[in-house]
């Protein structure tokens, strides 16, 4: 008799799956995220926030969670899928798991993907994920470390946090303050 190895599931199955176990990892790491940033912070714990508000900034993260975690497994599933199909003894099962886990998202109608094309693939979809989630991580922290008791950088939810990023901590505002301090180009 041959032993399950696993669940026969399909899309919709493993993109909510991917989303759900995703989104409750980060939930339950993210207090001692926080914690840690506030560690870290040169304010020091306590002026940081300490213990307060630990699930602050959460619903951003939540945001980039769910779709990345969702987009991983599905890419997972089917991977495991076609390479099991590829390799159906049960001795290549370990070896399936792991390729599948590493697999990055390249899907194409050919048997072999060239090293050079895999990388190239691989560099996209990273500049990409940094893309979307680099925005968020940044509205993430800046709450975790907002307290209520600090005026200048008190930042409430997340529309409010983007919004002032974007208006007044902007690239285009560190870039115009330090060539007009520097008197660079005038």
């Amino acid at each position: 008799m041959e032993k399950e190895t696993g669940y026969n599931i399909n899309f919709a199955q493993a993109l909510v799956a991917g989303g759900i176990a995703g989104t409750s990892v980060d939930v339950i790491l993210y207090p001692l995220d926080t914690i840690k940033t506030r560690l870290q912070s040169k304010s020091g714990f306590y002026s940081s926030g300490g213990f307060r508000g630990i699930y602050s900034g959460l619903t951003s993260v939540i945001i980039g969670s769910a779709p990345g975690a969702s987009a991983f497994f599905v890419t997972y599933e089917y991977f495991k899928k076609s390479l099991g199909t590829l390799f159906p003894d049960t001795k290549y099962s370990s070896l399936i798991h792991m390729t599948a886990a590493s697999s990055v998202p390249n899907h194409t109608h050919r048997k072999y993907v060239e090293p050079w094309e895999a990388a190239i693939c691989g560099s996209f979809a990273g500049g990409i994920t940094a893309g979307v989630t680099t925005p968020l991580d940044v509205i993430k922290t800046r709450l975790m470390l907002s307290t209520k008791d600090q005026n200048i950088h008190n930042y409430s939810g997340i529309t409010n946090t983007f919004y002032r990023i974007l208006t007044q901590e902007g690239a285009y505002e560190k870039v115009k303050k330090t060539l007009y301090k520097h008197e660079i180009f005038a």
